[in-house]
Formats: structure tokens, C-alpha cells, sequence
């Protein structure tokens, strides 16, 4: 049986290798981008079953990268939003958002709640 994919595009190191961590604990296949740029081709090449990306971004705001995938289920992380953002992410065709920090004993339920609906 093989694992879902999952692409994690977070300008943090840090934040890319705890989520990196936590998912392959789990079994799933991850890769990590740093920002839209870098994120376009891994799409390509390992068509993610689920995209976690960082709405707040240098370069390429994450709102381009996720027009580019519309066939992809997408969950919005972020630590810096207001109520009116959380209505604008869910509007843009992401499936949720995640809060950073993330409870690490939460975080794989959440990703696992969002790959049952892609």
C-alpha cells in the first residue's frame, strides 16, 4: 500500500522539517519547498495528494501558487491572520487552515481529516 504525498511550501526551515518530520513518522511521502518558486516543479514531478502551504510567502505570494493547483487539495498554515483572512483563504479553494505554532499531537489528524476529503 502506498502513502498519500504531501508537499510542504514554508519559507521556515524549521517549520518545513517539524512538518516534514511528523508526516513521514506517519508514512506518508514528503517534500518541502521553500516558496512558490521552488514548489512549481516538485508539483510537476510528484503530483502531492495534498499541498500544505504558507499563505504569507517572500517572493510569489502563496494565493499564485495555489491558482496553479486546482486540482490539488490545499491547507493554508499561517501564524498571522485576521477573521477576515480566514474567510478569504476558505473562499480562495483551500479545503482548511492550520494555525502556526501547530500542537504536534493534532497536526497529522488534521493533515490525515484533509486528505480523506481530496
Amino acid at each position: 500500500m502506498s502513502k498519500e504525498r504531501i508537499l510542504v511550501v514554508d519559507d521556515s526551515a524549521a517549520s518545513r522539517k517539524l512538518f516534514s518530520v511528523l508526516l513521514k513518522e506517519e508514512g506518508y511521502s514528503v517534500k518541502s519547498a521553500v516558496d512558490s518558486d521552488q514548489a512549481l516543479p516538485i508539483l510537476n514531478s510528484f503530483k502531492p495528494d495534498l499541498v500544505l502551504m504558507d499563505v504569507l510567502q517572500p517572493g510569489a505570494h502563496g494565493w499564485e501558487l495555489h491558482a496553479v493547483m486546482r486540482r490539488t487539495t490545499v491547507v493554508a498554515l499561517t501564524s498571522c491572520i485576521t477573521p477576515s483572512d480566514v474567510e478569504s483563504v476558505l473562499a480562495s479553494g483551500c479545503e482548511a487552515l492550520i494555525m502556526k505554532p501547530i500542537n504536534p499531537r493534532t497536526f497529522v489528524a488534521l493533515v490525515r481529516m484533509n486528505l480523506s476529503k481530496a
